[in-house]
């Protein structure tokens, strides 16, 4: 395994899931359009995660670490605090296919205090119709799936949430996107990762390899 960061932190992880049928938004904003040429590569062209190693990312100043899946590379992106993008066997850079992180102080001192996941989903919800202007419009989000794990790190219990879930896209077409939110301490992390639907349908093991790798962030404070 690579490591793209080092930290010194050990990790003991006790974990319960269980899984419900919900509704969720988007919390990321279109991409541009990619040449035809840059598509038809990222189209056909992905790493199983199960056949290379993942490298390890750690961000030992703001707390927290995930496994990138293979080939992603580090990027600069507006409002994010860590940045990823895969890159194809022609060194095409697949700017639809992402992970983002992003760390935020709030006034509640863990994920509890959030509410409930349900409470949450209809949060995330309602500003999903916001942002596509008609708060009383149904919400055009397919779910397929929703889960939340209580973990024992470092002497410290961490209640993740996560969400599964296809958005409509004005560009491109329809998007898959995985998100983990956590609180620990005042402070909030959300990790987002994202793929065209066409390449979840069509390219095997992206699904599987974007679920591992959400599932992999850990908060290491």
């Amino acid at each position: 395994m690579r490591v793209q960061a080092a930290c010194r932190c050990s990790t003991t992880v006790e974990t319960r899931r269980r899984k419900v049928l919900l509704i969720a938004p988007s919390l990321l904003l279109p991409l541009p359009r990619a040449s035809e040429a840059a598509k038809n590569a990222c189209d056909t062209s992905f790493v199983d995660a199960g056949a290379v190693k993942t490298s390890t990312y750690v961000d030992a100043t703001l707390g927290f670490m995930f496994d990138v899946p293979p080939r992603w590379t580090s990027v600069d992106r507006k409002g994010a605090d860590a940045s990823f993008v895969d890159v194809a066997e022609d060194g095409t850079t697949c700017r639809s296919r992402r992970a983002d992180v992003v760390v935020r102080p709030v006034r509640v001192k863990e994920t509890r205090e959030l509410g409930t996941m349900e409470q949450i989903t209809q949060q995330l919800l309602q500003a999903e119709k916001e942002r596509r202007g008609d708060p009383s419009q149904p919400s055009p989000v397919l779910v397929h799936a929703q889960s939340e794990s209580e973990m024992r790190e470092n002497g410290t219990t961490r209640l993740y949430y996560d969400v599964e879930c296809q958005l409509p896209g004005a560009r491109g077409g329809p998007k898959r996107q995985w998100t983990r939110i956590v609180v620990d301490d005042g402070v909030l992390f959300t990790v987002t990762l994202a793929a065209p639907e066409t390449n979840v349908q069509e390219m095997p093991g992206i699904a599987e390899a974007m679920s591992e790798a959400l599932r992999s962030f850990r908060v290491i404070k």
